[in-house]
């Protein structure tokens, strides 16, 4: 009798894991088998295409990608001391994982707060491509009154297009943190009527170029410059030569009572557009046999400011921030678009991933995005 009933057991068992071989691919271990069908996508690769007008999907297996190893990332995005929202991953072009929390969807435009300053600087790079502003090099005050005027801090007047990218304007502006805005200058730049004569009027407390501060500020005044230059806002003129194209349609961006569009956050847009901005990264700038931003300032935005600044390029985040954990080291191609409270667009061109991970995660967090890059890396067998 006890042979019969081990005997029964087995078979069980081996039904149930062929049953979930055939579902799902792999079996899912200790992992639920409904939300590791969930996360997982389906779908088979069908070659090349362009992403336009929506993602495909396809089973991680077909991209060269473990998915019970990939099943991981989605276990730490779910840690209940995280509130993560929304998580994405791209391989060779394709969805590969997928996952939705708290109620929201594919649907849902998520806020991203800083991650538009990523978007900005592509907007720059087409500006100067266009010939709307000079160089790099240009300086900033001649498309401010406020700086044309005389007794203007000459500190101020030699600030350049490129000190501002970089982050390294030398203007006094205290941003916000994890914690919130209280007593920052975006608690000011909000109840400004107008967001770049508020940055305008802050002080000059460092030569240009010589000090890196993380600043809002900064991005402001490049929106602002935009705006000078070309007659249209950062928005307008970005939606026409690149959002729309990529299929971003549906994307908004904030915007001051001034008709300034907010250079240093206010995009909200679904984790699957955010994926497209990021893939037009990882292909250089070009989308359907078409340069949208130029592949030398692609480049460029993502070289180290300067041998002092390893970790900040023009307005995105490079590799050695991310540096640290000997356990999970990310590829040194690794760049990033970041945000407020954990938002996250990764982009790795030698292993053909882009990321997307949002979330409102306000406070301290022992969130770690080596940890969670680890997991989706350590899934690549080809």
């Amino acid at each position: 009798m006890g042979r019969r009933r081990a005997r029964a057991f087995a078979v069980a068992s081996a039904f149930l894991l062929v049953a979930a071989l055939g579902c799902g691919g792999r079996a899912p271990g200790a992992s639920t088998p409904g939300l590791f069908d969930h996360f997982i996508a389906t779908g088979s690769y069908e070659g090349e295409y362009w992403p336009t007008a929506d993602w495909r999907t396809c089973r991680p297996e077909d991209v060269g990608m473990d998915s019970q190893a990939l099943y991981s990332a989605y276990e730490y995005a779910a840690r209940s001391e995280f509130v993560t929202e929304g998580v994405a991953v791209v391989r060779h072009g394709y969805v590969v994982a997928e996952e939705y929390f708290r109620g929201y969807g594919p649907t849902t435009r998520f806020a991203s707060y800083s991650v538009a300053k990523s978007f900005l600087s592509a907007v720059v790079g087409v500006a100067i491509e266009a010939g709307s502003i000079p160089s790099l090099d240009q300086a900033a005050y001649p498309y401010f009154d406020e700086w044309r005027a005389p007794g203007t801090d000459d500190r101020k007047r030699a600030i350049t297009l490129r000190d501002l990218l970089t982050m390294r304007s030398g203007l006094r502006f205290t941003d916000a943190t994890s914690g919130g805005i209280a007593g920052t200058d975006i608690e000011g730049v909000l109840a400004a009527p107008d967001s770049v004569a508020y940055v305008l009027g802050l002080p000059a407390i460092h030569d240009p170029g010589t000090h890196w501060n993380y600043s809002s500020g900064d991005s402001i005044l490049l929106s602002g410059i935009v705006q000078a230059a070309t007659g249209r806002s950062v928005f307008d003129f970005g939606r026409d030569r690149i959002f729309d194209r990529i299929g971003m349609r549906g994307m908004t961006w904030s915007s001051d009572p001034a008709g300034h569009t907010i250079g240093g956050w206010g995009i909200g847009a679904t984790v699957r557009e955010y994926a497209r901005f990021g893939y037009l990264y990882l292909k250089n700038g070009s989308w359907n046999g078409e340069t949208l931003v130029p592949e030398g300032w692609v480049r460029q935005s993502l070289a180290a400011a300067s041998p002092a600044v390893g970790w900040y390029g023009f307005q995105w985040w490079l590799a050695s921030s991310f540096s640290g954990d000997a356990r999970n080291p990310v590829p040194a191609d690794t760049f990033a678009a970041q945000g407020l409270y954990l938002q996250k667009v990764f982009v790795i061109p030698s292993r053909d991933i882009v990321v997307v991970r949002v979330g409102t995660d306000q406070g301290p967090s022992t969130w770690s995005d080596t940890e969670f890059l680890g997991r989706i890396l350590s899934s690549i067998r080809s």
